[in-house]
């Protein structure tokens, strides 16, 4: 790889890094080739992209970023992983830690907040996120619908009440 080939991937790997809404660090150990492919197929399923770059590069791509943050985290070998999905990459990301102990979290970076293992674990942990759009929904819409209910709840009993009254006449 030559030095424009260099230049041109730090670019392209700092634009990356600062449109993603979360950033991964992932420590590998002994990954082959298809296992790093089968969890790139993976995470691309879900918006993601995992990149193998060199640590040096890495760093540099990553100088006069808020990401800078990261940098000491560039040791041993590590994938970076960028995803629009906060939740799903995370989830991914380590359910495959905890199936593979080639694979391990290292640190995160999204809304300008630096994640550590427990909190990348935390995000993980929660809904995907149309399940949680679909609860929002769900909260704003029982107000409504109680209301309704209950607007339709003397008519309701008024018309049983009706009912129930005998229909022949006295004599």
């Amino acid at each position: 790889m030559n030095r424009t080939d260099k230049e041109d991937l730090v670019s392209t790997l700092r634009h990356d890094l600062e449109q993603a809404a979360m950033v991964l660090l992932v420590g590998h150990e002994r990954l082959s080739v298809a296992e790093a492919s089968a969890l790139r197929a993976e995470l691309r399923r879900h918006g993601a992209r995992l990149r193998l770059v060199k640590n040096t590069l890495a760093r540099r791509a990553v100088k006069e970023t808020p990401i800078e943050k990261l940098i000491d985290t560039f040791s041993g070998p590590t994938m970076i992983t960028v995803a629009d999905d906060p939740v799903a990459c995370a989830k991914i990301i380590c359910e495959h830690a905890n199936r593979d102990k080639k694979i391990t979290v290292k640190s995160g970076f999204s809304d300008g907040q630096v994640l550590d293992k427990h909190s990348i674990n935390a995000i993980a942990a929660l809904p995907p996120l149309d399940e949680l759009r679909a609860r929002l929904v769900g909260v704003i819409k029982a107000p409504a619908s109680k209301l309704a209910r209950l607007s339709s709840t003397p008519s309701t009993q008024l018309a049983r009440l009706l009912s129930l009254k005998p229909s022949a006449k006295p004599s």
